[in-house]
């Protein structure tokens, strides 16, 4: 990847150097990607990538020519393959004299719904629902927002867009000091004029939630339930999450715990290392993440397994050529894709292994690795699944191979992987709980999924 130099934030391009950067872009996804027309045909994308050279012109900035490439990408649907939210010139706004959208939001539901105010001036309008900003109807911000995200399913999308909304909106809609509203607050409609604030007062206001989002997983114990609850909101750091999953199960344990519930709501993925650690405590049976894997032979993934091997494996094993490491992209030849069956494995003896219930709980935003997790603990039959389908499909392309465009320097990811769940089943389809409950409603203070979890015995169907 190749970054864009701070002084050419802002820099404005001719027609032919974006024209140059769609075409790359599209010909490094049909390079990596197992089977990048899944969903849209390839006949179709070449026909939207037509049109959308059609409306490029000279003196096109990134954000323009990032809102084009995004909303093409977007249409092959599969939401590891997508071009980035750029941050350079957010960055630059942001930490200038720029001005944001005082409020954060909540857009789950499919609506615009107010969490709180980051001015103290319009505190009154917390959970009221936004139908209008600037003159721009809600449906019309949340669907040109969705447009350019790409992730399979509608509610993923959503659910992302709370995490994004003030970038998008500045992004897409330009920066502004002031916010006309339209809203719907306790059943009355109000018309509202509102200045924006600067990022430091956001950031001071939020600062408390950042912290708690910032925790990747954390548990509780409640030993009049005999149950323990495991929030796990992102697999990241695989050292840092063993010695954690070693001082939980050591507590569940001690406190005879017979019933665990991994909520997997909040969690949109990261590095699937940790499935494994985490199922040598939940079983002593033959286990796999997946079934098999797909992967399209192509020189830049050849080239980016062989950085692999000299950056990131210790010595001497990182001086051994990367194809006797990581064999799977030289079995084939460039263009062609190998289909690799993957092996149960059997976890050594644990003492910590844990021998009671458990209930995974997932939701909209579960994604990527999350997914894989839930869909691994129902194949393997290890637990039960309960709450709302996943955000991520349950058989499913990934692994996102990072890039840059050459004049714009706007980055993309493309999968370079399918991923088939331990059942075999190649169905491109989010996985369906065991127990499916409305989850629409969740609030700090009432949680039906989480009630449900702890409080039914649940069996398996």
């Amino acid at each position: 990847m190749t970054p864009l130099l701070p002084e050419n934030t802002g820099k404005t391009f001719s027609k032919s150097e974006l024209v140059e950067d769609l075409d790359f872009m599209l010909k490094t996804m049909e390079d990596i990607h197992p089977n990048l027309y899944f969903y849209l045909p390839e006949d179709s994308a070449k026909v939207c990538a037509k049109e959308v050279k059609k409306t490029l012109h000279d003196g096109y900035n990134r954000i323009s020519f990032f809102s084009q490439a995004a909303q093409l990408v977007a249409q092959f649907h599969d939401g590891h393959t997508r071009v980035y939210i750029p941050n350079e010139e957010y960055f630059k706004y942001r930490d200038g004299i720029g001005l944001f959208f005082p409020f954060d939001v909540d857009c789950s539901s499919g609506k615009i719904k107010i969490l709180q105010s980051q001015s103290e001036e319009y505190h009154s309008c917390q959970d009221a629902i936004i139908t209008r900003i600037n003159g721009h109807s809600a449906e019309k911000i949340l669907d040109s927002m969705i447009a350019h995200l790409g992730f399979e399913r509608r509610e993923m999308s959503l659910k992302f867009l709370t995490d994004v909304f003030r970038k998008l909106l500045f992004l897409l809609y330009g920066p502004t000091s002031t916010f006309s509203l339209s809203l719907t607050n306790k059943g009355n409609v109000e018309e509202l004029e509102c200045s924006g604030v600067p990022f430091k007062i956001i950031k001071q206001n939020i600062e408390h939630e950042q912290t708690i989002q910032e925790i990747p997983y954390s548990f509780e114990i409640l030993e009049e339930k005999k149950c323990a609850i495991l929030d796990f909101r992102s697999f990241i750091d695989q050292n840092r999450f063993d010695k954690f999953a070693q001082n939980m199960f050591k507590d569940i344990k001690s406190a005879k715990v017979n019933k665990l519930v991994i909520d997997l709501r909040k969690n949109g993925g990261g590095n699937s290392g940790l499935t494994d650690v985490l199922a040598s405590y939940l079983t002593d049976k033959p286990f796999r993440q997946f079934s098999g894997m797909d992967m399209k032979v192509s020189k830049l993934i050849r080239k980016h397994y062989s950085v692999m091997v000299k950056l990131h494996t210790s010595f001497p094993r990182c001086l051994i050529p990367a194809r006797f490491v990581f064999p799977f992209p030289w079995k084939k030849k460039i263009g062609e894709t190998i289909s690799v069956e993957a092996e149960p494995s059997i976890s050594e003896s644990n003492p910590l292994r844990f021998k009671g219930r458990v209930i995974v709980l997932t939701g909209p935003y579960t994604f990527s690795s999350a997914t894989g997790l839930a869909v691994a603990i129902k194949d393997n039959d290890i637990g039960i699944v309960v709450g709302s389908p996943t955000g991520g499909l349950a058989s499913t392309y990934g692994d996102s191979f990072v890039f840059s465009l050459p004049n714009t320097h706007l980055q993309c990811g493309v999968s370079h992987k399918f991923f088939i769940r331990p059942n075999e089943n190649r169905v491109l389809e989010p996985l369906h709980p065991d127990y499916l409950i409305d989850d629409s409603n969740h609030t700090s203070t009432s949680d039906r999924v989480l009630e449900f979890a702890i409080n039914s015995e649940l069996v398996n169907p």
